[in-house]
C-alpha cells in the first residue's frame, strides 16, 4: 500500500512538472518562433529562389538563376553579380519587419495607402521559387520619425515598418547588380598575352615549359608575375558600364581613346579578347573599351598606373638566377679587390682555409660572421637587368663562389665595375653582375656587399 502511494505522488510530480515545463518552457519557446515567423518579411526559402524582379522610379530589373549563377535578362543581357545577388537575398530573407502599424481584416477606409504612399509605390520586388510560389514586397519612400521605411507585403491588409536597406538597395543603379570583372572567361585557358603600355610593346605566348617572351625566348621569366598580370587585368573593377555595344568614333575621339591609349589582348581557346585603356585629360576618368563583348565603361582610376607601366623587364625572373640551397654549402671563396678569404666546413664548424691579403697569425678568426655571410648572400637581389648596351662594361673580377662538400659548383657571383649613375635626379651606385645560372647581366646595388661582415670574419689581435 505504501508502495502505491509513493507510485502515486510520483506520477502526479511528473505532471505538476511537465505542466510547468509546457508552460514556462516549451510554450514560451513555441510562441517566440510564432512570433519570430509572424516578423518575417520574406517566407519563401533562400536556396529555392531562381527569379528576381525589382522595379523603382526610374528602372526595372529582371534577374534569372541558372546553375547557380545569376543573370540579368532585363534591362541588358548579361552576367549579374552572383555574390552580391546571394548577399542581398541572404539579407532580405533573414531580415524581420520592425514593427506592425495598421492592420484591417478588410480592404477598406481604415487604411488609407495614400498616407503612407503604398497606393502606388515606385519602389518593389518580386521573388519567385522553383515551386511556381512568388512574393512581392512593396517599400514606401516616406518613412517613419526613426528613419525606417513602410512596407507592404503582397496584398495583406498590413502596414509594416522595415529597415531602410530595402529601399536603399533597391534603388541602386543596374551597374550594382552587375558582374564587375572586365574579363568574364577562364584566366587559366589564356594562351597567348599581346599588351602596348606607355612604355613597351610585347607578347606572350604559353608554352608547356611555361610563358615566354616572343623574340626573347631565351629570356627567363617569372612565371608568378606572368600569372598576376592575367589577374589584374581580369579583376579590374568596373565602375560604371557607359555604353552597350560599338560607341561611335567620336565618342572614341573624345574619350582619348586613341591618342595615348594601352591595349591588352588575350587569346584563349574560347577565342580573343581585348581592352582599351585611357585616362582622359579633360575629366580625369579612366575609360576602357572591350571588345567580345563590347562596353565602354569606367575603370578605378587607380589602374591607370598598372595599365601604363606594364613592361616585359618587370616579368623577368629576378629570383631563379640569384637562389641556391642553402643547407648544401660546404666551401666558400670570396674576392673583393685585395680582398680574398676561403673558408671549408669541417664537422659543421667553419675553418679558414686561405686569406692570402694578411698574415693569419695577426688575427682573429669568428667563424660565426661566416654563417652571417652566408645567410647575406642567400638573400642577395638584383635591382635591374641592362641592355647589352650596358652590359659590354661588365668586367666581373670580383666574386664569390660556393660549392658542396664533392666540390660541386653551388653558386658563383661575379661583380664590377662599380656604376654611379642619377636616376630621377637621384644618384645610385650600382655594379654589373652575372651569376652562373644565367648569361644576363644586370644591376646589383652596391650596398650588398658593403654588408657582408668581412671586416668581422677576421679582427685584428690587440
Amino acid at each position: 500500500m505504501k508502495f502505491f502511494k509513493t507510485f502515486l505522488l510520483l506520477i502526479v510530480a511528473i505532471i505538476i512538472l511537465t505542466t510547468i515545463y509546457y508552460f514556462t518552457v516549451y510554450k514560451e519557446k513555441k510562441d517566440l518562433e510564432e512570433k519570430d515567423k509572424k516578423s518575417q518579411i520574406v517566407y519563401l526559402k533562400l536556396d529555392q529562389i531562381n527569379f528576381i524582379e525589382i522595379k523603382n522610379k526610374m528602372s526595372r530589373f529582371v534577374f534569372q538563376k541558372n546553375s547557380g549563377q545569376w543573370f540579368i535578362q532585363e534591362p541588358v543581357s548579361d552576367k549579374a553579380d552572383t555574390q552580391r545577388i546571394m548577399d542581398m537575398l541572404s539579407q532580405f530573407v533573414q531580415d524581420k519587419h520592425i514593427a506592425l502599424v495598421k492592420e484591417s481584416t478588410q480592404e477598406g477606409p481604415s487604411i488609407k495607402w495614400s498616407e503612407f504612399s503604398l497606393d502606388h509605390p515606385d519602389t518593389q520586388i518580386v521573388f519567385k521559387n522553383n515551386l511556381g510560389q512568388s512574393q512581392k514586397i512593396m517599400i514606401s519612400d516616406v518613412k517613419n520619425f526613426e528613419g525606417y521605411n513602410y512596407a507592404r507585403i503582397d496584398n495583406e491588409n498590413k502596414i509594416l515598418v522595415v529597415n531602410s536597406m530595402w529601399y536603399n538597395i533597391l534603388n541602386e543603379k543596374l551597374v550594382y547588380f552587375r558582374e564587375k570583372m572586365l574579363y568574364r572567361g577562364s584566366t587559366k585557358s589564356v594562351r597567348k598575352i599581346s599588351i602596348k603600355s606607355l612604355s613597351d610593346k610585347f607578347i606572350l605566348l604559353k608554352t608547356e615549359k611555361g610563358w615566354v617572351a616572343s623574340g626573347h625566348e631565351g629570356m627567363a621569366l617569372d612565371q608568378n608575375k606572368v600569372n598576376q598580370i592575367i589577374s589584374s587585368v581580369a579583376e579590374s573593377s568596373i565602375q560604371d558600364y557607359l555604353f552597350e555595344g560599338e560607341p561611335s568614333e567620336v565618342e572614341k575621339k573624345e574619350k582619348g581613346l586613341f591618342k595615348d591609349a594601352c591595349t591588352v589582348e588575350f587569346e584563349s581557346e574560347d577565342g580573343t579578347w581585348a581592352v582599351t585603356v585611357a585616362l582622359n585629360d579633360r575629366d580625369k576618368i579612366l575609360y576602357a573599351l572591350t571588345e567580345k563583348p563590347t562596353y565602354l565603361v569606367k575603370l578605378d582610376l587607380s589602374k591607370w598606373e598598372f595599365f601604363g607601366n606594364l613592361n616585359l623587364d618587370s616579368l623577368r625572373d629576378r629570383k631563379t638566377i640569384m637562389t641556391f640551397d642553402i643547407s648544401a654549402v660546404d666551401s666558400i671563396f670570396f674576392k673583393n679587390g685585395p680582398v680574398q678569404f676561403e673558408f671549408i666546413k669541417n664537422k659543421q664548424s667553419w675553418i679558414l682555409k686561405s686569406a692570402n691579403h694578411l698574415k693569419k697569425e695577426d688575427y682573429i678568426f669568428n667563424p660565426e660572421f661566416v654563417t652571417q655571410m652566408i645567410n647575406k648572400i642567400h638573400n642577395f637581389e638584383m635591382s635591374h637587368f641592362l641592355s647589352d648596351k650596358e652590359a659590354e662594361s661588365f668586367q666581373g673580377q670580383d666574386m664569390i663562389i660556393l660549392r658542396t662538400a664533392n666540390d660541386q659548383l653551388l653558386y658563383q657571383f661575379n661583380w664590377g665595375p662599380l656604376i654611379k649613375k642619377k636616376v630621377a635626379g637621384v644618384e645610385s651606385e650600382y655594379y654589373l653582375a652575372r651569376t652562373q645560372a644565367s648569361d644576363s647581366i644586370f644591376g646589383f646595388d652596391k650596398k650588398f656587399i658593403d654588408e657582408l661582415p668581412i671586416d668581422k670574419i677576421m679582427t685584428l689581435k690587440k
